[in-house]
């Protein structure tokens, strides 16, 4: 038997009675726990009452603040003024005393620090940002490197990824055995053409002068005998002479009259005629022209610069056969580009073109240095647009400074975000390098072997040396070609 039993009937209580009080005794536990669970929400009332609290406080701090800097600013522009103002200050505080209320703190003049000219704001107008876009650095212009109009072996390459080469600087050199051998044989033929044209100029010579003559006195002396013995038989005929003997007379007779006039022509041909010496003059230009090409050609095996830049990519080793006409071999010797001339290459849809302006001033920054900030412009916009995707290509110039160097940070391919305003660019804009131009053509092939300079070259009029136009012994001058008129044969005076 339980100790409860016991005591209930040690007591008479009844056990329903018992029931009904057990009851109750649970039913003020159960309502103990509902009062204590229906106490939670009083620490998150404490918590508003906290940030209602601090809303109002900074809401009461902001334009306390903001007026103490307003009179902070109106002390630091005006000195004078305040000075004037502190007795009043000073009263007004006395009298706050007096009446209880709190006085007011004087208030400091800040001193303004000296900023720099770099770091001041612009004095026009930049704009606003209108639209951000990705792009990517590209050149302005590049260069694809390929012999002209030669090919063979490369024997010497000077070029690497990212070397710097100045405009005329030796790039690479192919060998120029065979095209050695054509300028030899081009020099020797105009050579030949032009001896054959100083021989016409300078006319026979007069030892030929002389025999020519001679052999013509001579046929002029035998004509008048062979007259004389004609003449003579003619009127001895039929008596002291046969008819044999005259006849013979008659056929010396008319023989030398046609010797004498085949030497007169001889004499008469030995002056060269204008048209032989035209003949001749063309001939010698044409070979001094193939002469010219073979040089030219030979030039080309030493392969320059054209431009001042940086090679970009290399596309031949030492010992490749290059050939820039046929298929199957190394076309491209490297490519090259001036990395102080960069540009964007942006994709922009068609429904912000209206917002972009060419001339308009832009803002660079690469993804690889954000915090490099670049100016630059609108450039451009492609003639053409992407109607597969609704883009047009558009070109933003890059303003690189001039002490930063080339290629360090910005590269071509790279990616990059572009910052669009809505005003136009004021700064300075990039100029074209002289220096950058092809050069001029000019021989750096080797001159040892040069077999035209070790003749000299033709003789050429010189007005400012002569300017009275008399004829020099010394230096004849070479008549260029004239068109030749039926009517009017140009003479040798005026050709020379």
């Amino acid at each position: 038997m339980s100790s409860n039993e016991m005591t209930t009937q040690s007591s008479g209580v009844d056990p329903e009675l018992l029931e009904r009080v057990r009851a109750l005794r649970l039913d003020k536990v159960g309502s103990s726990k509902s009062g204590s669970s229906g106490t939670a929400w009083l620490p998150w009332m404490l918590c508003l009452i906290m940030a209602v609290a601090w809303v109002g406080l900074g809401s009461r701090w902001y334009p306390t603040a903001t007026e103490k800097a307003g009179v902070s600013s109106a002390a630091a522009n005006s000195t004078g003024a305040g000075s004037l103002a502190t007795p009043s200050n000073s009263s007004n505080d006395a009298t706050a005393k007096a009446n209880g209320a709190p006085t007011t703190a004087p208030t400091a003049t800040p001193t303004t620090a000296p900023t720099n000219a770099a770091d001041a704001p612009p004095s026009e107008p930049t704009g606003k940002s209108i639209l951000v876009s990705k792009g990517y650095i590209i050149p302005a212009h590049q260069i694809s490197i390929s012999p002209i109009e030669v090919s063979g072996r490369i024997v010497e390459l000077a070029i690497e990824e990212g070397k710097r080469f100045s405009i005329g600087e030796v790039l690479a050199r192919i060998d120029p055995t065979s095209y050695q051998a054509d300028y030899q044989e081009m020099a020797s033929m105009y050579q030949a053409t032009r001896s054959r044209f100083e021989e016409l100029q300078k006319g026979p010579r007069s030892e030929e002068l002389t025999q020519a003559n001679a052999e013509l006195s001579e046929a002029r002396a035998n004509l008048v005998q062979f007259r004389l013995d004609y003449e003579r038989n003619k009127d001895l005929k039929g008596g002291a002479i046969s008819n044999r003997e005259l006849e013979q007379s008659e056929a010396a007779f008319k023989a030398g009259e046609q010797r004498v006039r085949r030497l007169e022509q001889v004499v008469m041909l030995l002056t060269p005629r204008q048209e032989r010496k035209d003949a001749a003059m063309a001939e010698m230009a044409a070979a001094e022209a193939r002469m010219k090409r073979a040089k030219w050609r030979l030039d080309n095996c030493w392969i320059r610069a054209p431009v001042s830049g940086t090679i970009l990519s290399k596309k031949a080793e030492i010992g490749n056969l290059i050939n820039p006409v046929v298929g199957g071999v190394s076309t491209s010797l490297c490519d090259m580009a001036d990395l102080s001339d960069l540009e964007v290459d942006l994709e922009i849809q068609e429904r912000d073109l209206e917002k972009i302006k060419n001339g308009y001033r832009c803002e660079i920054r690469a993804e690889a240095y954000p915090t490099r900030v670049y100016a630059g412009y609108v450039d451009r916009q492609m003639p053409i647009a992407n109607r597969a995707r609704g883009i047009v290509p558009i070109r933003v110039k890059v303003i690189i400074p001039p002490t930063e160097e080339q290629g360090k940070y910005l590269k071509p391919e790279m990616g990059v975000s572009v910052t669009f305003f809505d005003a136009p660019f004021t700064g300075p804009k990039p100029k074209v390098d002289a220096n950058s131009s092809i050069p001029e053509e000019r021989s750096i092939a080797p001159e040892a072997s040069d077999p035209v300079k070790s003749r000299g070259t033709p003789p050429v009029a010189n007005p400012a040396a002569n300017p009275a136009g008399k004829p020099d012994p010394a230096n004849p001058p070479i008549p260029m070609p004239q068109p030749l008129k039926a009517d009017k044969p140009t003479t040798p005076e005026k050709a020379s």
